[in-house]
């Protein structure tokens, strides 16, 4: 991350420490209702392993006939801003930031990390009229907030007993 600090980002990087789980997607939902949502095909990549190499083959396969994405994936490795690519490409702290600065001046309740990161990936791909909106679920099963938005196709990963 670079040295400059963002004072949005910084309080997501804060969050990151908890990590709360919902068992319902109510409060995903009634704020994704605050937003303008995405035209884009919605694609939702689930199971145990390997979803993120899915998200990126796909991604790197759509580019190359033309399409464009937005997409979200975890961990990052680096930055925060790695989790979402806007045609392949991470967004920096400077472009994240000011995502976060949108979504929490339009939030009117508290979302997880991972929501957080859902809902600016959401904002993204409405914002930039995208063709395809790939998801990479979390661990929040049947209630992670990746499901609060209904997906145009659905590939399951290999599963395992985790």
């Amino acid at each position: 991350m670079s040295e400059q600090r963002y004072p949005a980002l910084q309080q997501l990087l804060d969050k990151l420490a908890s990590r709360p789980m919902r068992t319902s997607l109510t409060t995903v939902k009634t704020e994704l209702g605050r937003f303008q949502l995405p035209r884009a095909k919605v694609v939702q990549v689930v199971g145990s392993n390997g979803k993120g190499t899915v998200v990126h083959l796909l991604e790197e396969g759509l580019k190359q006939v033309g399409k464009r994405t937005v997409s979200c994936s975890s961990p990052h490795l680096v930055s925060p801003g790695e989790r979402i690519k806007i045609n392949g490409r991470p967004l920096t702290d400077d472009q994240l930031n000011r995502q976060l600065v949108k979504l929490y001046d339009q939030l009117g309740a508290e979302l997880t990390p991972f929501e957080i990161f859902f809902m600016v990936t959401v904002m993204l791909a409405a914002e930039r009229d995208v063709d395809y909106l790939l998801l990479e679920a979390g661990m929040g099963g049947r209630w992670d907030a990746t499901s609060a938005l209904p997906a145009d196709f659905t590939i399951c990963t290999g599963v395992e007993l985790e």
